[in-house]
Parts: structure tokens; sequence; C-alpha cells
């Protein structure tokens, strides 16, 4: 449940002490049907910011910190003490802002009652980037790094979980926004279109990179198209249609979660390699590989494995060699294609060092390698 909106009954729409108790009330009132709450939605949005005032990125000419911010802390401060004092076992979740301005909310100082932090980390364009790249120019910008240089949405996830450490805030990340929309290009306007493949294929990428690090909650946005413009991001952003027929994301994420499903990251020991990729360029993202067990002493397991480059259905393929993990006690794996739901029996072969080798076509696509 997301508490996003104040109430014009009070000089200040945003009353601290008045939002907390509202905040406390709905806690204990719904303490049968809602396991968390939200603090407000992009506080730098929908008329918070305007209201208090500040730079989006909560970084002022002066450089200090924009007062909408610290208003912001304060009244998720207010809220979370509230809320866990009707109600213990409701989590509470805050910040959702832009990066440069939650790591400056962390900073201040939040409540220990908040439980969790809250990101809305929408790619740059490949879903291994988010906007916030550590150029000269960004971090003028913003004051703060909040990524790597290239930006890549895994060093943003680590440094953010940092910045929690640092400023001794809660370190479990709820990332409650993200996703691609389906647009067609318009030229006049000198923006590409995104085809149905390509937004499954992202979709899929970014997901399997989150339960691959380790991020606790992620939502995708969002479910249905909002409206049937071709050209409005808004409009098509669902992995339905706005007229509720499913799109080639929905049937992508279908299979992808159903086989993972009670399935967890496998530690560094038991997690598959990547032993040859001849794709990978200078300055390039390279692959990703990541492994999940269906119980830490369990034999079976599942790796997703793809090449972080653009999506482009005609490009030629090369072969790679995953090593999978020295549990996997037998030579017949499947390949599992999460587009078309093709599975291919192949055969591996046994290493001097006892783990079990297979060639693979390595795309863009993320794939997955089944053991039995």
């Amino acid at each position: 449940l997301v508490l996003t909106f104040g109430n014009p009954a009070y000089p200040d729409h945003f009353d601290t002490d008045a939002y907390a108790k509202a905040a406390g009330w709905l806690a204990r009132e719904l303490a049968n049907d809602v396991q968390a709450i939200e603090i407000l939605n992009e506080p730098n949005n929908f008329g918070f910011r305007t209201t208090y005032g500040g730079a989006w990125n909560g970084n002022e000419p002066n450089g200090s910190v924009s007062p909408y911010v610290q208003k912001y802390v304060r009244l998720l401060n207010a809220a979370a003490t509230e809320i866990k004092r009707t109600n213990p076992q409701m989590t509470v979740i805050g910040l959702g802002a832009p990066a440069p301005a939650s790591f400056r909310m962390m900073a201040l100082g939040l409540a220990p009652q908040v439980d969790g932090l809250t990101d809305h980390p929408y790619p740059a364009s490949l879903p291994e980037l988010i906007p916030y790249a550590a150029t000269p120019d960004i971090l003028r910008r913003d004051g703060i790094a909040t990524a790597d240089a290239k930006g890549t949405f895994i060093s943003q996830v680590s440094m953010f979980r940092a910045q929690a450490r640092k400023s001794g805030a809660a370190e479990r990340l709820w990332h409650t926004e993200w996703g691609y929309p389906t647009v067609s290009a318009n030229p006049a306007k000198h923006k590409p279109g995104m085809s149905e493949e390509t937004q499954a294929v992202y979709i899929i990428r970014r997901l399997l990179e989150s339960d691959g690090i380790g991020v606790e909650h992620t939502f995708i946005y969002d479910f249905k198209d909002d409206g049937v413009d071709p050209y409005s991001d808004y409009d098509n952003f669902g992995l339905i249609k706005n007229a509720r027929s499913p799109k080639k994301s929905y049937f992508a994420l279908q299979r992808v979660t159903g086989i993972l499903a009670r399935m967890e990251i496998a530690p560094a020991e038991k997690s598959a390699l990547i032993e040859n990729d001849p794709t990978v360029e200078k300055d390039s993202l390279g692959h990703r590989c990541y492994t999940f067990l269906s119980s830490p002493d369990e034999p079976r397991a599942v790796v997703a494995f793809w090449e972080a480059k653009p999506w482009d259905p005609n490009a030629t393929t090369a072969n790679a060699v995953i090593a999978l993990p020295r549990t996997v006690e037998t030579d017949r794996v499947s390949l599992y294609n999460l587009l078309s739901a093709e599975k291919t029996a192949i055969r591996g072969k046994w290493s001097a060092d006892h783990r079990l080798s297979v060639e693979v076509p390595l795309s863009s696509a993320a794939q997955l390698l089944i053991t039995k």
C-alpha cells in the first residue's frame, strides 16, 4: 500500500504529525490485509517537491540539501515510528526519489523503524544500465556518485547498499517501479520504437540480474497498458495490452518465474562460469551468468546467461563454453529459450577439475541451462 497524497484540510498538506497518525491508524486497521506500507510515491513528483522546494536531485547550488528532501525524511521517520507503534509487524519502506536525492535522504538519517529502501531504477537503454553514470557532467550536476563510470545497474545496487550501511539504514531494497514501453517509432521526434520482443528480452534480463545480485523485491511497471496511443510511453508499459491481450513479455515472464520459483541464487563456489566468450570487446558490458539452486545442497541447477548488448533478432550468435557447478552430477542438460519456450537437450563434457562444460549459443536474449 502506497500512502501517496496529503490532506488539504491542513495548512501544511503533509503535516508531519497528522500524516504519521493517519499512517499509524491505517496500519492498525489494515493489519490483516496489507503487509507493507510505502511512504509516498516519488517525493520529487506529484506536487511534493514543488510545495517544499528544491532541486530534483536534492543538490542545491550552495551545496545544501534541498528542502523537500529534508521534509520527506522527517515525514518518513515520523510515519514509520507511528506505524510500528500501532502494528509492529507492518513493513515500512520509503525513499523512491532519484538516486542522488535518495542518497542524501539516507545521509540525513532514517529511523530504525524503516525496514526497506525504495528505488525506481528505470533503465537508461539496456537493462544493465541506469542513467546515472559517474561522468564529469553527472558529478557536477548531482554532486554525488550513485553508480560507476559506465552507469551499470549492478554498481548502483552496490552503492545504494554501501550508502545505507554508512548511514545506518536498512539495506533491503525494494525496486518498486521500472519497465519498458512498447511504443511505435516517431521519426518527427527522432524517437525510436520498441517491439514486444525487445521489451520481453530486456525485462527478463533486468529481472534475472536483479535476482542474481540479491535485490529483495522488484516490481515491473506495469501490468496493463494505460491507454492506446501508440506513441505514448505511459500508454504502453504493460505486460498486456489495454484490451487485455498478452504481450510477449507476459509469456516470457510467466516462463522464467515458473522455472525459478522457490530457487535461490547460488553461492560463488557453486556457480557456473562462462569459460570462453568470443564476443567480449573492449569497453563492452560483456556477458552475464547467474546460477540458481533449488536448495543449497541439491545438485539441480538453473543457469541464466546472456550478452549485455542491444537485442537484434537477426544477429549472428557465437558459441561460448559454460562450466557448470561441481555439484552437477549429470552430463545431460537442457537449453531453454525463454522467448519461444523451445527446449533443446544437449550433452556436456567433463573437465579435469570435475566440472561439466557445455557449449552454448550466446545471444543478447537470456537463455537458461537446466540440469536434471
